[in-house]
């Protein structure tokens, strides 16, 4: 009985020292710097942050794509890793719709008109969009507000710089974790105390 208690505590010792020692990983709340290179299917460069400071991102609040974040739950510090996001997961797929002729008279005679040009405007449900101009006559412009990778499988470098978890946050889950192992310890030993007395109270006198 004895060596069966001590190699509990033994084996308690030992998970709490394991959730203690256990490496951070990115989840959800995390305020984290990467580095991290965009290329497209054909292997062009599309951007790159090696020449700049790491990109720095709070994953819940900031707006990023979804096949990012979910690159990047679950890295450690020091980590790499190679990801390929699909439209659904990126910018989305190309929409016909966004594809439109606009009156040239709408356009300011200020503004000098050109394929390939952007314009920052409005669309119809409010939300302000960068647009493209990808044909012009003498009576329409036609922009297209498709956000330019819309369509387009991404390819993703990234390294994982540091991990700015929430300290209260991280303290308490933690805590619960070490609380939750010995409330569990406390109940088997307290169960195998019981059936101890149990045994020793059916052993007959001598």
């Amino acid at each position: 009985m004895v060596r069966t208690l001590f190699i509990f505590v033994i084996l308690i010792i030992g998970a709490i020292a394991a959730v203690s020692c256990s490496p951070a990983v990115v989840k959800d709340g995390d305020t984290i710097k990467v580095d991290y290179t965009l290329t497209l299917d054909d292997g062009t460069l599309y951007y790159t942050t090696s020449s700049q400071e790491p990109a720095q991102y709070t994953l819940g609040q900031d707006v990023i794509l979804p096949g990012f974040r979910d690159a990047v739950i679950g890295m450690e510090v020091g980590e790499t890793k190679t990801v390929v996001v699909q439209p659904e997961q990126g910018y989305g797929e190309r929409r016909d719709e966004l594809v439109v002729p606009v009156d040239r008279e709408r356009f300011s005679p200020d503004i000098e008109l050109e394929v390939g040009k952007r314009l920052q405007t409005t669309l119809a449900n409010g939300t302000p969009a960068i647009v493209v101009i990808t044909a012009l006559d003498d009576e329409l412009v036609t922009v297209d507000a498709n956000h330019p990778l819309a369509g387009k499988s991404l390819t993703f470098q990234i390294k994982l710089i540091s991990i700015g978890q929430n300290v209260a946050a991280a303290n308490l889950a933690g805590q619960s974790v070490v609380v939750g192992i010995l409330a569990a310890a406390l109940i088997v030993l307290a169960s195998l105390f019981i059936v101890y007395y149990i045994r020793t109270q059916r052993r007959p006198s001598r």
